[in-house]
């Protein structure tokens, strides 16, 4: 999820109220039409303005049964800029002997491996 700076606290807020303990932050910069912050680049000796907007993205887990909800609250509450959610499946790895469950993102296609 993509939100603006000054939405963190709403999104801490809320986070709790989902059920959202960890989540990943990373402060990423869009370039847009609305100009906010500008910085003077240099490429090949020639001097340019960067307009870049100053953005969050945030990464976090959620369970297949809660994601609907958690993006209806996250709309109405948050307002992001964009979301997109990846879907896990559920495979089985054989590690030492012992089967345990291991989850991974689902790439669409069909891999079945006997070790």
């Amino acid at each position: 999820m993509v939100i603006t700076p000054w939405t963190l606290d709403t999104f801490k807020e809320t986070a709790l109220q989902l059920g959202i303990s960890e989540f990943d932050l990373v402060e990423v910069y869009r370039s847009g039409c609305a100009t906010i912050e500008t910085q003077q680049r240099l490429y090949r000796g020639h001097e340019f303005a960067a307009d870049l907007l100053p953005r969050l993205r945030l990464e976090f887990v959620l369970f297949d049964d809660d994601v609907k909800t958690a993006l209806h609250q996250l709309l109405q509450l948050v307002h992001p800029e964009s979301i997109a959610v990846f879907k896990m499946d559920q495979t089985v790895w054989l590690v030492k002997g012992y089967r345990t469950s291991a989850r991974k993102l689902s790439t669409g296609l069909n891999q079945s491996s006997a070790r």
